[in-house]
Formats: C-alpha cells, sequence, structure tokens
C-alpha cells in the first residue's frame, strides 16, 4: 500500500519540480512521506496541505517576495486551544510553536527538525502530533543551537 501510495503522491508533483528545478524539495518531500505514520486518506490530505505551501513558497521566491502564513497543527477538539499549536511559515522556513516555544521547524535545507521532549505532557502531546517517531528527535541543545543559525541565516530572531 505505500508504494501504491507514493506512486499516487508523485505523479502530480512532476509539473511542480519540472517548474522549479527544485530537487532538495522532492527529497525532503521524500523524507516527509516516509516518516508518515497515519492512513492513506489524512497523508494524502497532509501531503496536498504541504505541496500548496511549497508551491506557493516556490512563486513567492521566483517572484523575490516573501510569503507569511499562518495556521493551527494538531487533534483540538476546540478552538480553545488551537492557538496552543501554531505553525508559522515565514518564505520556505516553517516553525512550529507549542504555546511560544519552537519545537520543530523545517525548511529546505534540513528538511523537518524536532526537538525531545524537555517540558511538558501537553508539549509532549504537541510533539507527537508532528511526529510521532521519538527517535527522530534531536537532544534539545542541538536543536537549539541549530534553529538559532537557521533563523540568522533568515535575519530573524525569536
Amino acid at each position: 500500500m505505500k508504494k501504491l501510495f507514493l506512486d499516487k503522491a508523485f505523479t502530480p508533483l512532476i509539473s511542480i519540480f519540472n517548474v522549479s528545478k527544485n530537487f532538495r524539495v522532492l527529497r525532503i518531500l521524500k523524507d516527509f512521506l516516509i516518516s508518515l505514520n497515519i492512513s492513506h486518506n489524512k497523508s494524502i490530505e497532509i501531503l496536498n496541505s504541504y505541496i500548496d505551501r511549497i508551491h506557493i513558497s516556490i512563486e513567492a521566491r521566483l517572484q523575490k517576495k516573501i510569503n507569511i502564513d499562518k495556521w493551527n497543527y494538531g487533534n483540538y477538539k476546540t478552538n480553545n486551544y488551537a492557538g496552543h499549536t501554531q505553525a508559522i511559515r515565514i518564505g520556505d522556513l516553517t516553525l512550529y510553536f507549542s504555546y511560544k516555544t519552537v519545537i520543530a521547524f523545517s525548511n529546505y535545507k534540513y528538511g523537518f527538525v524536532i526537538s525531545e521532549n524537555i517540558w511538558s505532557m501537553t508539549t509532549g502531546k504537541h510533539l507527537n502530533w508532528l511526529d510521532s517517531d521519538k527517535k527522530r528527535r534531536i537532544p534539545h541543545k542541538e536543536f537549539q543551537k541549530l534553529l538559532n543559525n537557521v533563523l540568522g541565516s533568515y535575519n530573524l530572531i525569536l
């Protein structure tokens, strides 16, 4: 089923990548798909959202503009707590927050990077929503150093 999913998922991407000629994006997308550990239909829904964000970012880079987008991730049943799990995309950089703390990020250079949980059970839940595979999480000090380097390369600070 995974092979069928990958074949179906990558077929519509050909036109995007022929236009952008950005093969790093394809590699990141492939890693992202392989890391997904959820149902087929949900995977396609997430992939379509991810592709839309990449396509918008590529178009903005071609026009030398920076797009900014914000959304909530996770599975809160009400909107009362949805503000605790926000993601912000600035160009090709996406920052994932738990409350006011960056717990993961992604960009073209590094792909998806997620910190180990040094906070609370609730933040642990937020981390699991982003990636339930705890083996992919890096030590927080290493994450913080990498995050600061990435933010600096975009002339951003937190």
